[in-house]
Formats: structure tokens, sequence, C-alpha cells
């Protein structure tokens, strides 16, 4: 597995000030207040090694507790949300970020350009011949879009956001609007993994309930010789540890309640 850290980046160029944050943050409070599976005095188990030795880390707005997993030092929120009700539909408390105009333009260029040249990097480095992507919570088509106009490489996409996928079409991009259910197999989704070259998901796992199922299902469905990237909110981190200091503010990586886990180098 190869790593790269972050990106040179001010957040406010693309209208994520704190403000901002707290919007969605609120939003996806009331669209999920409902939905809690509550633990019911259960002690809360890590879902990514599946330890049950924790410590709380935070209270974020007196609510949402996160704590560290002793064994492999991530964090994840102890009360678990219906995740294929956040993110599917019309209401999704994200997806304004992803689909203004304003911003798009400079989105790809400091967010998205830098990942897609390492994998390219990588890969021109061991002799890979990427001729297909498919990216997995594409979002507003970012990465497709810089393919399209940048290189040669078949680009696609799935995305359960019916405002996302609506304004991918509108720019003329090649996305599906599915939700990959791990219960339920969608041939069309799994076709998609199988022939593309590149299958990449870019913050898609610390919304996961199950982020290691959900990595071993996309493997297992892609084609031998094909290029697994992900990208995922990293602990330790000045963002998780800024929320230690304000409790009733979200700052980036801890993003109550939507994140449901911040993974650390030993559980990546």
């Amino acid at each position: 597995m190869l790593v790269k850290y972050g990106k040179a980046v001010d957040m406010r160029d693309i209208n994520r000030n704190i403000e901002n944050i707290g919007g969605i943050v609120e939003k996806t409070r009331l669209q999920i207040k409902k939905n809690y599976q509550e633990s019911g005095g259960v002690k809360p188990k890590c879902r990514i090694c599946g330890s049950l030795q924790n410590t709380l880390f935070v209270k974020l707005l007196g609510k949402y507790d996160y704590y560290q997993c002793d064994q492999c030092q991530s964090l994840f929120l102890g009360e678990i949300p219906d995740v294929q009700s956040l993110y599917c539909g019309e209401e999704v408390a994200n997806s304004s970020s992803y689909i203004d105009d304003a911003v798009y333009d400079k989105r790809v260029e400091m967010i998205t350009a830098p990942k897609i040249n390492f994998v390219l990097d990588v890969c021109r480095k061991e002799g890979r011949k990427l001729n297909s992507w498919l990216d997995i919570g594409c979002g507003g088509g970012e990465i497709l879009s810089w393919l399209t106009e940048n290189s040669s490489i078949r680009a696609e996409g799935i995305e359960s956001d019916e405002r996302e996928y609506r304004f991918m079409v509108s720019k003329g991009l090649n996305a599906v609007n599915c939700y990959i259910d791990l219960e339920n197999e969608n041939m069309q989704t799994n076709e998609m993994i199988y022939r593309n070259d590149v299958v990449s998901f870019f913050n898609v796992l610390e919304h996961m309930e199950e982020p290691q199922r959900f990595i071993n299902y996309v493997y297992n469905h892609m084609h031998e010789g094909a290029v697994l990237v992900f990208e995922v909110p990293r602990h330790p981190s000045v963002a998780s540890f800024a929320n230690m200091t304000g409790c009733n503010i979200v700052y980036r990586h801890i993003s109550a309640p939507g994140h449901l886990q911040v993974f650390s180098e030993k559980s990546i």
C-alpha cells in the first residue's frame, strides 16, 4: 500500500468555513434524529478492528460520543445512524458542497487534481496502463470531470445522492444513481467495478458502518491487476484534537454525526 498525506488547501476558498460546516451538521442531525440504533448501555465496539476496549475521546454538541479504540487508535461514533437513509434521495445534507458551480472549478483544481496526479504518477512508475476509472461516491463528479478534460482515461461514477447525480448529468458526465448495498448485490454496479482499471472512493469509508467489509466487497469484484484507491480523514490530526477544545463546534475530521469513524494509520 502506498500512502500520500494531505494537500495544501485553504478551505475558505471553497466556502468551507465554520458556519458552513455547522449548517451541514445541523441538517444531518435533524435528518437522522429518529434513525439512531440506541446502544442501550452496551459498551460500543470499534467498527474497524472489533475491539470493545476504548476511551471516550470527545462528546460533541452535547450528544455525539466519539471513542478512541485502545487497540487500533481510531476514533468512532458510539451510536450508529441508518446510513443508507443519510445518503440516498433528495435531502442529503452535504450535497450543496459538491454542486455549487461557484466553487466547482476551484475544488477540481485544489482538491481533485493532486489526488489524480498521485495515482497516475504511481501507476506510471509501476508501468501500469490505465484505460478506465470508476469513482464510487463521486459526489458532483470532480474526478470524472478532471479525467474527461485532461486525459484519455474513460471515467464513470456511482453516486447515491439524487441531486449530485442530476448535477453530473447536466455536465455531461457518465454516472449512475445507485447505493451499493452490501446485503443486496446490484449486477450493474458489480460490472462497473469489474471493468475498470482504477476503482476509487475518496472520503467514503468514514461514512460506512462496516468499512472493512465495504473494501472487501469492492476488491472481490475488481479484475486482476486493477488499482484500489481510497482517502480517509486521519487521526491524530490538528482537526481531531481541535475538537477536544471546542466541543460545540464541529471541525473537518470529526464531522458529527455523518462521520462514523476517523482512521488511525494502524487501523488503515
